[in-house]
């Protein structure tokens, strides 16, 4: 763990008031028409880039951006799985850079902005460092944490419920869920598998926590106290990103045949996850998996999701149907939605 002086802060020429993420725990108040997307950024393995595959202006790094969190009018991104950085009044900053491999970040209720690592660590962003918490440490299922290539687990994904409560999911060891914001964590496992690739939290009711799986979907209707695969019925069970639209009544998930993915897809619910259809205008041969953060929920009815790592695909109809962004793209990780004051 290394700490770091602050850099200056750089300006950006374009002007942004407010961002707003796959995090459906936002007030989401863009919804997109076809081919207006001028407000996303995308996160790529060569920086941060608009829609058309350029470069975001004066963004004052261009290394790998793998995962965002998002609070008001502040967006903080990791990059190069080693250094956070904010952006806030029109300024990006570095906050943090640390030996620790960073996999995912998450805003807590009191404002601290929280890393999810390797080693299955977590810890809050203070003077730029790391700070452990030391409840998370303290989880008593911590031994039985593991991976399927036996080396140590680590911190996949974050959500936030809209009462506070924190879920980081493990992997591979179940969900983790704290309400105190941080001081202690109950490890969830009850009815779940233990390999989860993504948690989230339905944006209108915080009783609802879902999770993609190496073995399926898993749908909680008590803040995680149990929870229940209900994806028995698709030809293939292995997911990594699941998503829900800000109404809390449409999901989607991914599927593949495995780790090494093959008949890769995407399916949406609109019935409480009792049943999924698969959605219409998507490849009929995916064969990379849909990972973690590649569905991004972009609006009331809208989305993205990334398929082969390359090729963006948008839907403006709550997934039904979805069509393909012409553009050519380096890997992409994810994205983040922009509402620009013009």
């Amino acid at each position: 763990m290394v700490g770091v002086e602050r850099n200056p802060i750089l300006p950006l020429t374009e002007l942004f008031s407010k961002i707003t993420s796959y995090n459906i725990t936002l007030d989401i108040q863009t919804n997109h028409e076809v081919g207006q997307m001028d407000n996303i950024w995308l996160f790529s393995n060569q920086g941060i880039l608009d829609t058309k595959g350029n470069q975001v202006d004066n963004v004052p790094f261009q290394g790998p951006v793998l995962a965002s969190a998002v609070k008001n009018d502040q967006i903080a991104v990791v990059v190069d799985w080693h250094q956070v950085w904010l952006y806030q009044d029109e300024r990006w900053e570095q906050i943090a850079k640390t030996d620790w491999k960073i996999q995912c970040l998450c805003w807590m209720g009191n404002g601290e902005l929280l890393v999810g690592t390797n080693e299955a660590r977590v810890a809050a962003i203070k003077n730029n460092q790391l700070n452990f918490l030391a409840g998370f440490d303290q989880v008593p299922e911590r031994k039985l944490w593991t991976t399927p290539w036996g080396g140590a687990p680590d911190i996949r994904s974050f959500a936030t419920a809209t009462d506070g409560t924190l879920y980081a999911n493990i992997h591979v060891g179940w969900i983790a869920q704290s309400k105190d914001n941080g001081e202690s964590w109950n490890n969830l496992k009850d009815g779940l598998e233990m390999d989860v690739h993504q948690v989230v939290v339905n944006p209108k009711d915080p009783s609802i926590v879902i999770a993609a799986t190496a073995s399926g979907f898993y749908y909680s209707r008590n803040t995680g106290q149990t929870f229940s695969c209900t994806s028995q019925d698709l030809p293939h069970h292995y997911q990594r990103a699941c998503a829900v639209f800000p109404s809390g009544k449409v999901f989607l998930t991914s599927t593949s045949r495995g780790p090494s993915g093959g008949s890769a897809n995407l399916y949406r619910s609109s019935d409480n996850c009792q049943n999924w259809q698969q959605v219409k205008g998507l490849p009929d041969q995916i064969v990379r998996n849909i990972n973690t953060f590649q569905i991004v929920v972009t609006g009331r009815e809208s989305a993205l999701v990334i398929i082969e790592d390359n090729q963006l695909y948008e839907t403006t109809d709550l997934g039904v149907n979805w069509r393909k962004v012409e553009t050519q793209f380096p890997h992409l990780y994810g994205a983040v939605v922009v509402q620009s004051l013009n």
